[in-house]
């Protein structure tokens, strides 16, 4: 059942959060919006991994699920709060100055991951994080991926899990694997290990 209860609320600071999937991701999506409430306090970006050229149901299946509206998301849309968009497949889609932007996928391959970050947004994504912590002044940062952290330092050559020798703004840093079930590079009980010693680190 697809009913609006929250108010139309518009934003730039609003909160959005991005949901990625498979395409045999839709039963994972399902019982996600089931139970879904229908004030998240957040705005929703479902995007599915799914070839262009073909027309997708996923707008209207997740109508179906939530209890929250439902919108296509389009150029120049601005994400509202307690609403759930989804990026056409021909599209690759990003946020920028508070609002949607998209563009065509390209040579008619399928759009890169939700975990897809190129060399400009890393750059970015950075500055911002710079201004965060020096606002928040947080005692510890945690990068999640030992990728994003050679990213963030400059590091070429390997780094180790745990704490990192140099800080940020300030802030101790912890590198930490990326916990997905693709992570070929480290072991569960590797992983168990890094998580561990952040977490006795801020006792």
């Amino acid at each position: 059942m697809n009913t609006p209860h929250a108010p139309d609320v518009r934003s730039a600071d609003c909160l959005v959060v991005g949901i990625g999937a498979s395409a045999g991701g839709i039963t994972a999506l399902q019982s996600l919006f089931e139970v879904l409430p229908a004030q998240p306090n957040v705005a929703l970006v479902v995007m599915q991994h799914l070839p262009p050229g073909r027309p997708s149901t996923l707008e209207s299946l997740i109508g179906k699920w939530a209890r929250l509206p439902v919108l296509a998301a389009r150029e120049g849309m601005r994400p509202e709060v307690n609403h759930v968009y989804v990026p056409s497949p021909d599209h690759v889609l990003t946020i920028e100055d508070g609002v949607f932007c998209t563009r065509s996928v390209e040579g008619g391959q399928g759009r890169p991951g939700i975990d897809t970050i190129d060399a400009a947004e890393y750059v970015a994504g950075l500055r911002t994080l710079r201004a965060k912590v020096r606002r928040y002044r947080p005692q510890i940062v945690a990068l999640i991926g030992v990728s994003l952290a050679r990213s963030i330092f400059g590091v070429k050559g390997p780094i180790a899990l745990g704490e990192f020798s140099e800080r940020l703004e300030g802030a101790r840093v912890f590198v930490l694997p990326n916990p997905s079930g693709r992570n070929a590079n480290f072991t569960y009980a590797e992983m168990r290990r890094a998580f561990a010693i952040l977490s006795n680190a801020r006792r």
